[in-house]
């Protein structure tokens, strides 16, 4: 315990005599008594060197948690797992450990809005589930993942990426996927795809080749913001400049009530006062397939707010054609003119020097040499 020869043997006279079996607790207890201070900067040290790390065995298909902090704060979330696990009622069979398993993967789930019920009733989710009676498999929705209290659909998203071949998607074949880097086999990987509530990452088969990322996340992708930033340039709504690079992306189908998803066809750029508006208010707009933004007001008159793709407006293509019409006639009129304006020069300086007698035209006529210069050597 790093303590001075002096300091160890008084801690040991007063704690080594008695029972062997509680002979660390003993220790601890004068350590804290005889050297307050080293015992506090040990307890520091502690609580900096608090963590929680996750493994995996590949090998067995399961994962696990390892929980290390000060033992007062340990022991309130032992306390608080344990609180929840210790609530059984009749028909309980399953042991503690699972049950604070069970506790603490319904709390992880609340946590995370996929449970979509009450806080008082996550207590009871896994005790009725385990001693519910046997049901066949849900066929078109995920019975488990509602609450088994209040029955309420699932409202959130959880950040878990699975990878999925194609082929393995469309049962052509059983090749593993992988969750989080963990694989897993063939018909869980199909499952955790079907959940929208997942990120999905879809590959070509043999190859790896990334084909798809899904559209059940509710933040956008860089490249789906790019396309949406490029395509409204501003805000969508009616006579608003503000700059699309500093608007929201707002789902035109709600993507937690309504199941929209995260694809171009369904996001819209809103400024923030704007963005609000929608929500807050009355306001409503729907996106039509052309890009055409139709907002309807509260006293249920529409304003129409039209695309602008580059060369689709009739009149203003015709104006700028026949601009760049006129200018290339104005050009070639301007050359054609310097041109001429040319010729008539060379004509007049031709006839000048045909009156002076001057022949201007052998291109081999040198000029004479001074009297006073010697030839070149050549």
């Amino acid at each position: 315990a790093e303590l001075s020869d002096e300091l160890a043997a008084t801690v040991e006279a007063a704690a080594v005599p008695g029972n062997p079996r509680r002979l660390r607790m003993r220790v601890l207890r004068e350590i804290a008594r005889q050297a307050p201070e080293h015992a506090r900067k040990a307890a520091e040290a502690k609580r900096r060197d608090r963590i929680v790390e996750f493994w995996n065995d590949a090998t067995e298909g399961v994962s696990g948690m390892h929980v290390q902090g000060p033992a007062d704060q340990v022991a309130v979330i032992k306390a608080a797992i344990d609180a929840e696990a210790r609530q059984r009622t009749a028909g309980e069979c399953r042991p503690i450990a699972t049950r604070r398993f069970d506790a603490l993967h319904d709390w992880a789930r609340h946590a995370l809005g996929l449970s979509g019920c009450k806080p008082e009733h996550v207590a009871h989710s896994a005790s009725k589930r385990a001693h519910a009676e046997p049901s066949p498999p849900p066929e078109a929705t995920d019975v488990e993942s509602d609450c088994s209290v209040c029955n309420a659909p699932p409202t959130g998203q959880v950040g878990i990426n699975v990878t999925v071949a194609l082929a393995t998607l469309l049962r052509l074949s059983e090749a593993p996927g992988d969750l989080d880097g963990l694989p897993i086999d063939a018909e869980a990987a199909r499952e955790l795809a079907a959940d929208n509530r997942r990120r999905l990452w879809l590959t070509e088969d043999g190859t790896g080749r990334l084909l798809d990322v899904g559209a059940s996340t509710y933040r956008p992708g860089a490249v789906t913001q790019r396309l949406v930033r490029g395509r409204d340039k501003t805000c969508r709504f009616p006579n608003c400049e503000q700059a699309a690079v500093r608007c929201d992306l707002d789902h035109t189908k709600g993507f937690h009530t309504e199941g929209g998803e995260t694809v171009c066809e369904n996001l819209c750029c809103l400024c923030r006062h704007h963005h609000r508006l929608k929500h807050e208010s009355e306001w409503s707009y729907r996106l039509e397939p052309n890009g055409d933004v139709i907002w309807t007001a509260p006293s249920g008159r529409e304003y129409p707010t039209l695309a602008e793709h580059p060369g689709d407006h009739d009149v203003l293509s015709a104006h700028f054609a026949g601009a760049h019409a006129r200018e290339r006639d104005r050009e070639k009129a301007a050359e054609a003119d310097h041109a001429e304006q040319a010729r008539q020069a060379e004509r007049r300086r031709i006839a000048e020097a045909a009156r002076n007698g001057v022949d201007s035209f052998d291109p081999w006529l040198a000029p004479a040499r001074p009297d006073n210069t010697e030839p070149p050597p050549w």
